[in-house]
């Protein structure tokens, strides 16, 4: 264990040898212009394709691995009055891993382990819409759908098919902006000072560039030289320029544009939402026996988020999520010949999560992540029937809590591929088996951006 730490550490840190060097902001501790911004109308899209090798373990040895590809679509809309998203993304897993299975007999405790080999096809179609009534006040609504289909090779051949769907609509107090064109807007100012074409720019021409920077996509579409255009209006909102640019000083300028900080955010929110969910799953064994159910439920969650750019390398962000479900239908399982009655039981949930961004350099960022889920199951059943349960309802019966930290170093090798390398740490105390474990996985991740436009 003590060897997987210490290589995981290397190659954690192998990227920041290879990092370019930054310049750095001139003063970062000035965040003013990320309080000032007001939203134009702008939004992003991509669409890349990655490829990842994870290694996982436990205290005890290393006891699995995966590959996997995934293509990833996201389009993102931003103005005063409406934000909207929506992602797709999909992906091919390849697993081999040691499974370990716990069981009672006789008032007696057994570990039995075994090897699993598993492939499957996942997909996640997600999006949400916040109508804004008035600055700090909005209505909320979305919907995520994922689906998978897993075939497993163990002891006998199995394939599951699950399909989940979950709507909400609610309201919202707050407001969170993505900030993103305000940090490369005081870029440009910088440059602009190096270059000695003009003095520390004011914070509404700060604002004002900011809002050409989010319409940057349209250039292209408009113009075949988008950044001799793009830099035309920036100057335009400019009235203390020195001296006329160079051919050297447009490609300095414009070069700016293909840093890296990451996704920065400022504010918070709270939003309460009525949620509603159907799932449906099947699975066929080896033996030809074949077993489907469905399940729905109706609920609540209370959601909040808040963002802090401490200045402008370093950005805190915590999220809290409380859920409560209650089950539509009866639970019946074939497979196990149980039945729940949807009066005997309910169950919620309560997420946190702290998260931590540092821009070491412009193409170099850690990301850190603390997480904590508690499950407040309101039933007590047969342990044997909880991944019955599981496969109905978006809950795990077996994990009373578990709590995880991720870090996670990208790397940006060009304006269009990028390098991450993640480890993650989860502690599970299980109260059934009356035992605590913890897992590690380490992770590297090469992602290639096909397409990226602001519009």
């Amino acid at each position: 264990m003590k060897n997987i730490i210490i290589l995981s550490a290397m190659l954690l840190l192998q990227n920041i040898t290879f990092a370019q060097t930054s310049i750095g902001f001139k003063n970062p501790q000035n965040i003013q212009p990320l309080l000032d911004y007001r939203l134009p109308s702008w939004g992003y899209s991509y669409l890349n394709i990655g490829f990842s090798a994870d290694g996982s373990g436990n205290k005890k040895d290393i006891n699995g691995f995966q590959l996997s590809i995934y293509p990833d679509f996201k389009k993102y809309y931003e103005s005063e009055k409406n934000t909207w998203q929506i992602r797709l993304n999909t992906n091919y897993l390849y697993n081999y891993e040691l499974d370990y299975s716990y069981y009672f007999e006789e008032d007696l405790y057994y570990e039995k382990k075994s090897e699993l080999k598993k492939n499957s096809i996942n997909y996640n179609l997600s999006g949400y819409w916040h109508k804004y009534l008035n600055p700090s006040l909005f209505i909320n609504m979305g919907n995520k759908t994922y689906g998978y289909y897993n075939k497993y090779n163990n002891e006998q051949t199995e394939n599951f098919r699950r399909f989940r769907s979950g709507s909400y609509i609610g309201i919202g107090v707050g407001r969170v902006r993505n900030v993103t064109p305000v940090i490369k807007a005081l870029r440009i100012n910088e440059r602009l000072q190096r270059l000695e074409i003009t003095d520390e720019l004011s914070s509404e021409d700060i604002q004002k560039i900011a809002g050409i920077i989010s319409k940057y996509g349209g250039y292209g579409i408009a113009y075949d030289r988008r950044n001799k255009y793009f830099l035309r209006d920036i100057f335009e909102q400019i009235t203390s320029m020195q001296r006329d640019l160079t051919a050297f000083d447009y490609y300095y300028l414009s070069e700016s544009l293909q840093e890296n900080y990451g996704t920065r955010y400022n504010g918070w929110d709270v939003t309460l939402n009525l949620d509603y969910g159907y799932t449906f799953y099947k699975l066929d064994l080896s033996n030809s026996v074949a077993y489907d159910d469905w399940g729905s439920s109706i609920g609540f969650s209370l959601k909040s988020r808040w963002y802090k750019n401490i200045n402008l390398e370093h950005q805190l962000g915590l999220q809290a999520e409380l859920y409560y479900m209650y089950p539509l239908n009866d639970l019946a399982s074939e497979y196990h010949r149980l039945t729940i009655k949807k009066s005997e039981f309910s169950w919620s949930e309560l997420a946190l999560k702290a998260s931590y961004l540092w821009v070491i350099s412009d193409r170099l960022l850690l990301d850190t992540e603390l997480q904590a889920w508690i499950s407040l199951q309101e039933t007590e059943f047969d342990h044997s029937f909880s991944h019955f349960f599981y496969n109905i309802y978006p809950m795990n019966a077996d994990e009373n809590a578990y709590y995880n930290l991720n870090l996670s170093f990208t790397y940006f090798i060009e304006d269009n591929l990028l390098l991450k390398n993640s480890v993650y740490i989860s502690y599970n105390p299980d109260e059934y088996l009356e035992r605590e474990e913890v897992y590690w996985y380490f992770g590297t991740e090469l992602v290639y951006y096909i397409s990226r436009h602001l519009f």
